[in-house]
């Protein structure tokens, strides 16, 4: 949760501490949600602008990076300021002066050339190394393992492919092999990079006729670690670009670390030659951290941001927050905010009145089985059903109601639901779940068994 500073090219009367204080915040947590690549690339260049009460105005770097953000992050954006500011804001962007249309970038690839004395540090994420990475039952063999492949690159585990849900720490692992990497030789050339950002910089090189290039900087590396690798299923040209690149690195013994949301055979269109690929090396899963675990995670985070907070505090965030550790991090950053700009101090009571709304969204999350098995109940059937390949409409319909419910109520993916209803394509969950969004509004009886079922699941007792 490292702390970043926005720029202060800021109008003074407008701009006030607290406003600062609260955009700094909303900064750490939108850090810990997104990729670092695109956390960097796209929210952390924003510049304030202006506070007129009601609406806070924020300037992109140029045309291009306005519009992207505003299809893709603002909606987050605003969500988070809100909080924090406990209350609804808006925000809208503009672009700061002298921007212009600007142009996908190409990653950051950490390249030395022979016979430099001084090398400076690479700009990876500062706060997500192996010292800050906490290990539990969890994460424990996936930690070792990542260790193992930062100090033997090319050598222990080759391809190293890390999967599991939104929030564990797959993200921070892929940081720690890279500074532990450099660390050991600051000579390695290292390429860390999303797996959108490699779909569009290969759209951005065939666009330009710049495939030398494009080869040079993902070819010639002595470490490519990849983020979200599921974000390539489906797209033909970007696997074939991708399935030569493995090869060339992997023939040359250079270490290939890839993260999923699932394990390389649950991707849906993605090619058998990859899937086979990414099975050759060591797979690891991370799972959500126990009780321990996430004490640790919260009151390392806090000793770190020097927050005191209480135990009797702690113990009630890490026992309600159990699915991700990016919620443990949202809960701590919004109890630092408040003790920053109340200076005031944090009790057991005052906790929970300001985390009531986090808290309680977590509450409501509910496990996929109880849902099917409620959705079953409604309508008559067995949850078997629902995982059947029976595809008539009084057991489709059902079914997309369950993976509609799925979708609102827990944070599981789209191929992680699909696994669930009898091994379903992601598609065909999207496509459920917008049926039902459709419907609801135009079907009053659909909306109320919607809102039964909703009751029911989110009750104590429910289910």
């Amino acid at each position: 949760m490292t702390s970043k500073t926005p720029s202060k090219t800021l109008h003074p009367s407008a701009i006030t501490q607290p406003v600062v204080s609260v955009w700094e915040r909303s900064l750490d947590l939108l850090a810990q949600e997104l990729s670092h690549h695109n956390y960097t690339k796209w929210v952390e260049s924003l510049e304030l602008h202006e506070w007129d009460g009601e609406v806070l105005h924020l300037d992109a770097s140029d045309l291009f990076a306005k519009e992207w953000i505003e299809e893709n992050y603002l909606a987050r954006i605003t969500e988070v300021v809100s909080r924090l500011s406990d209350g609804q804001v808006r925000v809208e962007l503009g672009v700061r002066e002298g921007g212009k249309v600007g142009v996908p970038e190409a990653p950051v690839v950490r390249r030395v050339a022979p016979g430099v004395a001084e090398v400076t540090p690479p700009p990876f994420q500062p706060g997500m190394t192996f010292d800050d990475f906490v290990v539990g039952p969890s994460n424990r063999f996936v930690h070792a393992a990542a260790e193992a492949v930062a100090t033997m690159p090319g050598e222990a585990y080759n391809p190293f492919f890390i999967y599991g849900g939104s929030g564990l720490g797959k993200t921070h692992l892929l940081n720690a092999i890279a500074h532990r990497a450099w660390q050991e030789n600051p000579r390695r050339t290292i390429c860390f990079l999303t797996a959108e950002q490699f779909v569009n910089d290969l759209v951005d090189s065939t666009r330009r006729h710049r495939w030398d290039a494009f080869h040079d900087r993902y070819r010639r590396v002595d470490l490519l670690l990849l983020d979200d690798i599921q974000f390539i299923a489906g797209k033909e040209q970007t696997q074939k670009e991708f399935f030569h690149t493995f090869n060339t690195l992997h023939a040359a013994h250079k270490q290939i670390v890839l993260t999923a949301d699932c394990s390389p055979k649950e991707i849906d269109h993605l090619e058998e030659r990859l899937k086979t690929r990414f099975e050759w090396g060591l797979i690891g899963d991370v799972q959500p951290p126990c009780l321990e675990t996430r004490l640790a995670i919260l009151k390392r985070k806090a000793l770190r941001d020097g927050v005191h907070l209480p135990e009797e505090v702690a113990l009630l965030i890490a026992s309600r927050v159990h699915s991700s550790i990016r919620k443990l991090e949202g809960c701590l950053i919004k109890l630092t905010a408040y003790t920053s700009l109340t200076g005031q101090s944090l009790d057991l009571a005052r906790a929970e009145e300001l985390l009531r709304d986090l808290l309680q969204e977590e509450q409501r999350e509910v496990s996929p089985e109880r849902i099917q098995q409620a959705v079953a109940d409604h309508y008559g059937l067995r949850v078997a059903d629902l995982k059947s390949k029976r595809r008539t409409n009084a057991i489709s319909h059902p079914r997309q109601v369950a993976m509609y419910l799925c979708r609102i109520l827990t944070s599981h993916s789209l191929p992680e639901i699909g696994r669930l209803f009898g091994g379903r394509d992601h598609t065909t969950v999207l496509h459920g779940c917008r049926k039902i969004d459709d419907l609801r509004g135009q079907d009053p009886s659909l909306a109320q068994t919607l809102r039964t079922l909703r009751r029911k699941l989110e009750s104590p007792a429910g289910g």
